[in-house]
């Protein structure tokens, strides 16, 4: 199964200004495990670069399809996608093998902003 992280691409201009985000959509998962993306609708995104991001990741991944006493059937699907740019550090060359603390980069990003969409509990 293909991960829908390799799929979604970070927006290049959200990511060269170290914004982060989230989106929430969701789609019906055939029984071949593609999206339907008739049935695609995002629920919630912090930009709109991140939701077309989505619409086109999702739109290349096989799912797993779902089960049901042993046939596989059509899922309603909710799912959570979340963007975020993490601190780079940089190891010293010299620090290797002697297991000292990395170094800290020279211009820090900000900090990540909380999460506008919430974990689904399963």
């Amino acid at each position: 199964m293909e991960q829908i992280s390799r799929s979604t691409k970070y927006p290049h201009d959200l990511r060269q200004n170290l914004i982060s985000g989230c989106v929430r959509a969701q789609f019906v998962v055939d029984t071949a495990g593609r999206a339907e993306m008739k049935s695609f609708h995002i629920l919630m995104a912090s930009h709109p670069g991140f939701a077309h991001a989505v619409r086109t990741g999702v739109a290349t991944v096989h799912f797993r399809p779902a089960e049901l006493h042993a046939h596989k059937v059509r899922q309603l699907v909710e799912q959570p996608f979340t963007f975020t740019i993490e601190p780079e550090t940089e190891i010293p060359v010299e620090s290797i093998g002697r297991r000292s603390q990395p170094s800290v980069p020279s211009s820090p990003l900000p900090p990540p902003l909380p999460s506008m969409c919430p974990k689904i509990d399963q």
